[in-house]
């Protein structure tokens, strides 16, 4: 929930043409202002319909002037948490004092409004300064969500104590303004689905704006999106303080991981990397032969224990597939007929995967898609036998005489992967 100071507004809206510079933009300022008089509302009761907790960030000075609006996320077990005082204070245009007298001042509003201080901030457009994290911890809060370089959350520790790290979303409504409704629907359902079937602890940070996200057409996605998630009893619906007190209510074990791999058919697993204290890794495939591999993870709180008295868990990945091997162009030959084509034939072969496409170009020209002997390119072994059409008429190469005419065919190979393979072939003619 934003507003902006004075009678100004958003520095963006659904309007295209742009004022001149000094003119007062009313219709900015009133479309600025929905959120707050309107959008909270519809906002709030879709919310509260399908019974989902969740966090409003609210600027200081949008509390004041939409107290009811305050009361009744209460009410209804909603989380509050700071976003400056207005949407136009932005805490990159100051320095460490007025940043302080800031914060300061969004505190005494929720003590006034909310009868406790914040948890949580959020700075306006995710413009804090070096000084910021360490300002909001001093401030006694929880969390701080102006990371844009993580998935999920953890814990850092600034100068003035620990803070949970929460990071914040790439496709907030307002990415739709000028678009379709409907995208915004289909990019939160489509990553819901990612993440459900390859990361299922993952993190997924729904944004909505009431200025803009409270509107009907906005709203509707908003309700669909949530009728979708309602089908998904192993999603949780916390909100920005429950999930940072989870965090913060976590084992602190150092832990230590050691990446194992086996390919197809082998049945010991072989050591690809201990000792890992990062939660990823990363590793040149062509290391690996062409193959079918599946990948262990070893976890152990060794490090936090007395020896003996340490555990371990594992899993391992679903099998994954490693080809960085170029498909083989075996046999091409080409010559020139008595019509002018050029008649081409080759074979194309593949250690692991399928040949997935052939093409040419005649004398550096566009690459032109060939089809295999066969019509259907799914094996890992294809033939070629096709003709070019030589334009007329014929150009001499290399010679100024009545000499022999020449052209250059490159053939190129792609396979499952698009490892590319290439030949060419130097066909004269008369």
């Amino acid at each position: 929930m934003e507003n902006w100071s004075g009678d100004k507004g958003p520095p963006f809206s659904v309007q295209t043409t742009s004022l001149k510079a000094g003119t007062h933009d009313r219709a900015a300022m009133t479309w600025g202002r929905y959120g707050s008089q309107y959008g909270v509302w519809r906002l709030l009761k879709i919310l509260d319909e399908h019974a989902v907790p969740s966090t409003f960030v609210a600027n200081a000075f949008s509390m004041e002037i939409a107290q009811d609006a305050v009361a009744a996320m209460l009410k209804s077990g909603h989380e509050i948490a700071a976003h400056s005082y207005t949407q136009d204070a932005l805490m990159a245009y100051l320095n460490r004092d007025e940043e302080e007298a800031i914060i300061e001042k969004c505190v005494t509003v929720f003590r006034k409004l909310t009868g406790a201080p914040p948890k949580g901030w959020l700075s306006p457009v995710l413009a804090p300064t070096e000084n910021t994290e360490e300002l909001v911890a001093r401030a006694g809060m929880l969390w701080y969500g102006d990371y844009n370089a993580i998935d999920l959350p953890f814990c850092v520790a600034t100068k003035a104590g620990t803070l949970v790290a929460l990071p914040h979303t790439d496709f907030a409504d307002h990415r739709v303004l000028r678009g379709n409704p409907r995208d915004w629907y289909d990019v939160y359902k489509d990553t819901f689905d990612y993440l459900q079937a390859h990361e299922p602890m993952g993190l997924l940070h729904v944004a909505f704006h009431s200025h803009f996200g409270g509107r009907p057409l906005m709203t509707a996605m908003f309700d669909q999106l949530l009728k979708f998630l309602a089908h998904h009893p192993d999603a949780w619906f916390p909100g920005h303080n429950r999930i940072a007190e989870w965090v913060l209510g976590q084992p602190d074990d150092q832990l230590t991981y050691a990446l194992y791999y086996r390919g197809d058919g082998e049945s010991r697993w072989l050591l690809l990397k201990d000792n890992l204290t990062d939660k990823f890794y990363s590793f040149e495939a062509s290391l690996l032969p062409d193959d079918g591999y599946t990948f262990k993870v070893v976890a152990s709180d060794a490090p936090s224990h007395s020896p003996g008295d340490g555990l371990m868990d594992e899993k391992e990945s679903s099998r994954v597939e490693i080809d960085t091997t170029a498909p083989r162009i075996e046999g091409l030959a080409a010559s020139a007929e008595s019509n002018g084509e050029l008649h081409m034939t080759f074979h194309a072969v593949d250690s692991f995967s399928p040949i997935k496409r052939a093409e040419y170009s005649l004398d550096a020209g566009d690459w032109q898609f060939v089809e295999p002997a066969g019509k259907l390119s799914d094996a890992k072994t294809e033939d070629y036998d096709f003709r070019i059409a030589v334009p007329a008429p014929l150009k001499k190469t290399g010679t100024t005489g009545g000499g022999p005419v020449e052209h250059v065919v490159v053939v190129r190979v792609y396979d499952r992967y698009d490892n590319l393979g290439t030949a060419k072939s130097v066909v004269r003619g008369h």
